[in-house]
């Protein structure tokens, strides 16, 4: 049984069944979703979203890897 050849996007790395839609893949991309973390590109909200999930999840639980606001600095003593 032979395994079915994927291509890869070079620009979203999505894979694809086909070289020419892969080729063609981000061009007809109007708009692009950004990830917070890493800046990496997106075609579609959800892959920006699920993208560095893990480090946006250890941002929001851990208030230090965050920058203390000036109240948070007046109040607490942080520096950052």
């Amino acid at each position: 049984m032979k395994s079915k050849e994927r291509y890869q996007c070079g620009i979203c790395e999505e894979m694809h069944d086909n070289y020419y839609i892969a080729a063609d893949c981000c061009d007809r991309v109007s708009y692009w979703y950004e990830c917070a973390v890493c800046q990496k590109t997106h075609r579609r909200e959800e892959a920006a979203d699920e993208c560095c999930a893990e480090a946006k999840a250890a941002i929001e639980i851990d208030p230090l890897s965050q920058p203390a606001t000036p109240e948070e600095r007046a109040a607490t003593g942080r520096l950052f």
